[in-house]
């Protein structure tokens, strides 16, 4: 698949690659199912770091939904503390002793931000 089918068809969930402006454009014309202006201005406003970090995520296949996981119990605070801090980071560390749950926080978090 070609780099451009690629963010034509995974858009939403590259928006943090993209600024606020280029973002829009972008979703503007992939709605109107414009793909030829869609690759024109991609073409234009695409710089070879964002081409990169596409490639490494298309590559590495990061945007593969997580499963469900059906015996997550509620924990919405730690899921609004961890929103709340990735908009000011793009890294956020969940640590603590074995067997608390970190990793079905995170699986969940993910879960949920995709949806969005």
């Amino acid at each position: 698949m070609k780099i451009i089918d690629y963010v034509f068809e995974n858009l939403d969930l590259l928006k943090s690659i993209f600024n606020q402006k280029a973002y829009k454009r972008l979703v503007s014309l992939k709605a109107k199912n414009s793909f030829d202006e869609f690759k024109e201005i991609f073409e234009l406003i695409i710089s070879d770091e964002v081409l990169e970090k596409i490639k490494n995520i298309k590559d590495k296949n990061l945007l593969t939904p997580i499963s469900e996981n059906s015996f997550f119990m509620a924990r919405e605070l730690e899921l609004k503390r961890l929103k709340e801090l990735f908009k000011d980071k793009q890294i956020v560390v969940v640590y603590g002793v074995g067997g608390i749950g970190k990793t079905f926080l995170a699986k969940e978090f993910l879960n949920r931000e995709m949806e969005n």
